[in-house]
């Protein structure tokens, strides 16, 4: 299954973005344990390359998008941690300014303010965290 794929290999960020984009559409809220094993890749450094541009819009819209507090949500919370600190340091690491479309630019903000919504983020440390940065 796709969530097994997940397990010890390394990964395209295409397909952790399709996986979760496609879960995220057809289902009320991405499971548990996909939520977690796509948190493990991205915090192992299991993902081939940067996630970025429309695979950043659609995997912040596949997190956030599920109602606040569906299935899954503790887990979907860490994930978004995850993917907001693989997104910062990438940047930070080779210095380059994230490069989006207005239209990936659009998603990948909706999608910050939801899960700021939703409290998926962490908002005590708003000022200098991945996500600041990454929404400034």
């Amino acid at each position: 299954t796709t969530v097994e794929g997940l397990g010890s290999y390394n990964l395209s960020a295409q397909f952790l973005s399709n996986t979760l984009f496609a879960w995220s559409s057809t289902e009320k809220a991405i499971p548990r344990c996909l939520s977690m094993k796509a948190a493990m890749v991205l915090n192992e450094g299991r993902l081939s390359g940067p996630l970025e541009g429309q695979n950043l819009a659609n995997t912040l819209w596949a997190v956030a998008s599920p109602p606040a507090h569906s299935e899954g949500y503790s887990e979907r919370r860490d994930l978004m941690e995850a993917i907001v600190t693989h997104v910062d340091a990438c940047r930070l690491s080779s210095d380059k300014i994230l490069q989006l479309s207005a239209r990936e630019l659009a998603i990948s903000l909706w999608s910050l303010g939801k899960a700021y919504e939703q409290n998926l983020l962490d908002t005590t440390t708003w000022l200098e965290s991945p996500t600041q940065r990454l929404a400034r």
